[in-house]
């Protein structure tokens, strides 16, 4: 789907009105696939929300949620692939 997506010309760091970006949105749902693919085709890791949100922020809340929650091992481990690759992509960018 969001390859159908860019193919069309969507705008990979457009905003909501909170000031989400797709990538944020990817990110707070631990969606690993989402997240490189949008990180790939050129979404800034360090754009942030109106409460100075960033993805890595969504990321590592959803994780903190994942784990308090006793989420099943998977998907906890992808939380952690997602903080993973946040970072390593902001260390890029600054």
């Amino acid at each position: 789907m969001l390859e159908l997506l860019c193919a069309k010309g969507v705008v990979v760091n457009a905003k909501s009105p909170k000031g989400w970006t797709p990538l944020m949105s990817a990110a707070s749902e631990a969606w690993y696939e989402g997240v490189e693919f949008l990180l790939e085709h050129g979404a800034d890791p360090l754009a942030t929300d109106k409460r100075d949100g960033t993805a890595l922020s969504e990321a590592e809340f959803a994780l903190h949620t994942f784990e308090r929650r006793g989420d099943e091992p998977e998907r906890v481990q992808e939380a952690h692939r997602v903080v993973a690759l946040l970072k390593q992509y902001e260390e890029r960018k600054r």
